[in-house]
């Protein structure tokens, strides 16, 4: 609606927190990296060094990863952030600024929003994958998302441990599960070092 002293301003809506279905986190993500994209490269070895600091994971990074454009991503993809209204209309909240504020990730391929969906709402990686590509054909997606998975969790430990003191343990505990999805990730993964 607006903006007033340095805050954004939007209708309220009566809603709750609810797992959207796969199908529509695809359309919107596909929308993202459609409208938002910046035309530069993924800083890799950026993430690598994340990656290796939060987890000892020394994260391979084939070239593929390099062919792709950032994004202005989402960069929330929790489930509590996706909401139903009571006409049944989605929305999703919280979803401007989150590449330019001072976490990570910033701008990045699409696949970072991707793997988030995947480990936040619980999708199928195949299924959200393929629903996207019908979108928005991208011949390395699977892969890449794989790959960005890793880097998202490593993200999602280091924020943790990093703010794991200021919630009770929430956010401790949180950590303990995205590392324990790393560890079995991990080790299904005969390219994975593990942590």
């Amino acid at each position: 609606v607006g903006f007033e002293s340095g805050y954004l301003l939007t209708e309220f809506v009566h809603a709750v927190p609810a797992t959207p279905p796969v199908e529509l986190a695809a359309r919107y993500l596909a929308h993202l990296a459609s409208k938002y994209a910046t035309g530069i490269e993924p800083d890799i070895d950026a993430i690598r060094h994340m990656v290796a600091i939060n987890t000892g994971v020394d994260l391979a990074a084939p070239s593929y990863l390099q062919q792709v454009s950032t994004v202005r991503l989402d960069a929330r993809m929790h489930a509590h952030e996706w909401l139903r209204a009571e006409s049944g209309a989605w929305f999703k909240a919280d979803a401007l600024d989150h590449h330019d504020d001072h976490f990570w990730p910033g701008c990045q391929d699409i696949a970072w929003d991707l793997a988030a969906s995947v480990v936040e709402l619980g999708f199928n990686p195949e299924q959200l994958v393929n629903e996207y590509v019908c979108l928005r054909p991208d011949p390395t997606l699977h892969k890449r998302v794989e790959w960005y998975k890793t880097a998202y969790l490593a993200h999602r430990i280091g924020y943790c441990t990093m703010f794991g003191w200021a919630d009770n343990g929430r956010l401790g505990a949180k950590g303990a599960a995205y590392t324990a999805i790393l560890e079995r990730a991990a080790a299904t993964s005969p390219s994975s070092s593990s942590i």
